[in-house]
């Protein structure tokens, strides 16, 4: 009976449309990942070959975790089938042995999920046989690797995650609780991650992965490019005890359900006083419940119903909230709700404990810090979304009352908006539950200023948003699929398209659902600039969401489902004048919106693509390379006038640059660069005569009249500005902003001669495009080299004095004695200066600072630091004199 089991579910697998479209995508996506850079599969693969078997190794392994997902279909279908469509009386009325409905089920859809990996690996093998790579990058073919990532990775996984979902999907015969164990597993998995960071926590880590990521990290990252383009893992240590664990693991979880499953579709009767806490909440549930049904269904055995008066008039918005209630507190009190708060704590929790450290000094947990922790370990958010969107979808056809429910007198919007409610809570609640954990970590650690509007703003609109735009695409995608499974196909499809997109240089916020800029917080800043781009760009996104709610409104599928060309029809019957002018308003708000953001990112501002910003570096090195070691005069000295704009995130400079030629031969031209995004006003010197100017590429030839003689000086005025209107969809400048500013003369002032760093630095993309190996360090016998100070070739060591204005709340820095302070109108002034020569590197600095002022005997000792920061200030000052003291 085994084998006809096995091959039953074989056979029925494999017809699913779910197995064709999961082996299409696999195939996909580690074919792009071999062929392309617009795939990143575990990591980028830098230096070594396409087909290295670290490689291997590791797109293998990586992909077993992503399997889980459809494991998750194969395995948990085959129980939960059987009790959807009422079939379990039947199997279980006949003589067939728990040992072979169980194995049989299980091996058959296990089977399923392995053969998933063939498009897997001949996507690897074929990817790395495309014309276009550089034969450079591709070793021999080896089949080790392959067998090795099999064994070691794919079957493991597979088998211990299955035995898992199978049992828990076998006991509880909900696919929830079936979820719940994924989010469980994703849950460790980040964790483990995390552990990483701390050296002392290495061993922990590997073991608590349960898909050895983990462990196969530590025991390749000391592997040189040689070792990665050869070497195949040892299988030893803590790689080996971790397959070990995983495996005993889902063996035992599996012995466990194979004990405890009896062949009856009748729950056993409830003992306990917990069991009867839960039939007693059941119970008090169902005149809710009844109500949502109607006056009939609410009435009791045996009781007389009285036909419905004809004058009764139902509420739309009553029996959503009513309806809203009933999905709520359906999804609340289940258990695998609440086994997927407990899984969100203990996710925070062991994430909090790779805080940020400093040099292996702990930091206060501030709360700015603690919403970093929680935004990095919420991809268990997204896969909670995807989940609970086909469940909820789908509940009533699952449970075979959808023919009832949707023969109610209640609008559409009132069952789909229920639903999106629920999604809402769930998102919400668990954002909660996070936040609650964030303050519960810090009183642990000692600290109490716990900032809750800056918690509520991270989290809610600032983290939050995605999830709810999510919410709102997952239960679109789940009514327009009509299929639950492949549901949730597209919606990995839609988080794994964000990164594609954006590899593939396709990465404005227009375009990418759901996608706003980042928006970066510090305490001295806040969120600054960030908060414009992310409320309109959420704005816009919000639009679209509605309107995708619209189309969920036209498709929703009441009573048996129809095909494709019927649910159509009918949407035209439910496109209502007011159906449709709200979703035209959508639309309309939509474009508006977007209209307006593209003015300030492509019009304000110059949206530059990261293949056109590569393409731009590559020029820059391929027509100005051949000037690098043309002899330049040096910068000696620098006077700048700078005029820092907080509010406004601007700044004037106006400057000149005392330049010498230290060279023994006549310099005859003049070459500057200017970062593009610098608006140069003025750039003059005596006999200077513009030769050709590269606005694209901030480079300048001037020809100089007369030449500048050996050991001969002349000066270099300049008038240059840095603006930023409005907002940008990537990239912001954070040099500049409300409260905070820093820059250097590097970023904005025009330097002198070819600049070194403007140049690709990425191997690979410099081989694309023709370029020849960077030179990292000059070689000790270069003479040239010699020549330039190591940090930059423009100066050596330079007098310098500045005037340096700002806001009248700020105090301006820059290197220097302060000479002079004053105020003229809305402006504060500083005038600073050297004593004595420095590096040519200088910053500007521009805060409302709190000084804590001290004095070790005639050296004055100032801390400026963030008011809010008071921590470590006299322990900085101590430390300061007892320096003085020992120097």
């Amino acid at each position: 009976m085994f084998t006809e089991i096995f091959r039953f579910e074989l056979r029925y697998q494999l017809r699913q449309p779910i197995f064709l479209i999961a082996g299409a995508f696999f195939f996909l996506m580690t074919f792009l990942a071999i062929a392309t850079d617009a795939v990143t599969i575990g990591g980028s693969i830098g230096n070594v070959n396409r087909n290295a078997p670290f490689v291997i190794l590791q797109l293998l392994g990586v992909m077993s975790v992503v399997g889980v997902f459809v494991t998750t279909a194969f395995v948990a279908n085959p129980v939960l089938r059987d009790h959807e469509t009422r079939m379990q009386e039947l199997f279980f009325s006949t003589p067939v042995r728990k040992r072979d409905y169980l194995l049989g089920r299980f091996a058959g859809a296990l089977a399923v999920a392995l053969l998933l990996f063939v498009p897997v690996i001949l996507g690897v093998m074929l990817g790395s046989l495309m014309p276009w790579l550089e034969a450079e990058r591709v070793g021999p073919f080896m089949i080790n690797p392959y067998l090795q990532a099999l064994v070691v990775f794919v079957v493991p996984n597979l088998v211990s995650t299955g035995c898992i979902l199978f049992a828990l999907a076998t006991l509880t015969r909900s696919m929830t609780a079936t979820y719940a164990g994924v989010v469980g597993m994703f849950v460790a998995y980040a964790v483990a991650g995390n552990l990483l960071s701390d050296i002392e926590n290495e061993t922990f880590a590997a073991l608590l992965d349960p898909f050895g990521v983990s462990a196969f990290g530590l025991a390749t990252r000391y592997w040189t490019v040689a070792e990665r383009n050869v070497a195949l893992l040892p299988l030893d240590g803590g790689l080996l005890a971790n397959r070990i664990v995983v495996l005993a693991l889902g063996a035992l979880v599996f012995a466990i359900a194979y004990r405890r499953f009896s062949f009856t579709a009748v729950e056993r009767p409830t003992r306990g006083r917990w069991r009867r806490r839960t039939r007693q909440a059941a119970d008090t549930h169902e005149p809710e419940a009844a109500d949502a049904l109607g006056p009939t269904a609410a009435a009791g055995p045996g009781t007389p119903v009285s036909p419905p008066a004809p004058t009764l008039h139902f509420s739309g918005l009553r029996q959503l909230a009513r309806q809203t209630r009933l999905e709520v507190t359906s999804v609340v009190r289940s258990t695998g709700f609440l086994v997927i708060l407990a899984f969100g704590v203990l996710n925070m929790i062991g994430n909090s404990t790779a805080i940020d450290l400093i040099f292996g000094t702990p930091v206060y947990p501030v709360t700015h810090l603690m919403i970093n922790i929680m935004q990095g370990g919420f991809l268990f958010v997204l896969i909670i979304v995807t989940f609970y969107s086909g469940d909820l979808v789908w509940r009533e056809r699952t449970a075979g009352v959808h023919e009832v429910i949707d023969a109610l007198p209640m609008p559409n919007w009132a069952l789909w908006g229920a639903k999106l409610a629920a999604l809402v809570v769930v998102v919400a609640a668990l954002l909660v539950t996070t936040i609650l954990t964030g303050i519960g970590i810090q009183a642990w650690r000692g600290y109490y200023n716990f900032e809750i509007g800056l918690y509520v703003r991270g989290m809610f609109l600032v983290a939050g948003m995605p999830f709810l735009l999510a919410a709102v695409l997952a239960i679109f995608l789940q009514v327009a699929a009509n299929n639950r499974y492949l549901g949730y196909l597209l919606m990995i499809l839609f988080f794994i398209s964000g990164p594609v997109l954006s590899a593939w240089d396709f990465d404005h916020g227009l375009y990418q659902y759901g996608r706003a800029p980042a928006a970066p917080y510090s305490d001295m800043n806040g969120f600054g600039h960030f908060v414009e781009p992310l409320f309109w760009f959420y704005l816009y996104w919000t639009f679209a969401a509605g309107i995708l709610a619209g189309v969920v409104h036209l498709l929703w599928v009441r009573g048996v489902a129809a095909s494709l060309r019927d649910r159509l029809r009918l949407a035209r019957h439910r496109l209502t004048p007011a159906v449709g002018a709200t979703v035209g308003a959508l639309a309309v708000a939509f474009i508006a919106c977007g209209s307006y953001i593209f003015y300030n990112t492509n019009i304000l501002n110059e949206y530059v693509p990261g293949d056109v910003r590569e393409d731009r570096q590559a020029t820059y090195e391929k027509e100005y390379k051949q000037f690098e070691r043309l002899p330049q005069p040096k910068i000696t000295a620098i006077y700048a006038e700078v005029d820092i704009y907080p509010g406004r995130r601007a700044v004037d400079i106006r400057g000149t640059y005392t330049l010498r030629n230290k060279t023994a031969s006549p310099v005859d031209a003049l070459h500057v660069s200017v970062d593009p995004d610098v608006t140069v006003r003025s750039l003059q010197g005596s006999g200077l005569r513009l030769q050709s100017d590269d606005e694209t590429l901030g480079y300048r030839i001037y020809d100089l009249d007369p030449p500048l003689a050996p050991d001969a000086s002349m000066e270099l005025s300049f008038d240059v500005a840095v603006e930023n209107p409005g907002f940008v969809t990537a990239g912001s400048n954070t040099s500049i902003v409300g409260n905070g500013t820093f820059f250097h003369n590097l970023t904005y002032f025009p330097g002198i001669g070819y600049r070194r760093q403007a140049e690709l630095g990425d191997p690979n993309d410099r081989r694309r495009h023709g370029l020849v190996a960077i030179q990292r360090m000059p070689s000790i016998d270069d003479e040239e080299a010699r020549r330039h100070h190591y940090g930059t070739a423009e100066s050596d060591w330079i007098d310098f004095e500045t005037v340096v204005s700002t806001s009248p709340d700020q105090i301006a820095l820059a290197p220097g004695y302060l000479q002079r302070e004053w105020t003229d109108g809305d402006r504060r002034y500083f005038h600073y200066r050297m004593d004595a020569p420095i590096l040519g590197l200088v910053a500007w600095l521009s805060a409302d600072w709190e000084v804590a002022r001290d004095q070790w005997n005639d050296v004055a000792i100032e801390i400026y630091h963030h008011r809010a920061h008071p921590y470590n200030v006299e322990r900085m000052i101590a430390a300061a004199k007892k320096s003085l003291d020992y120097l």
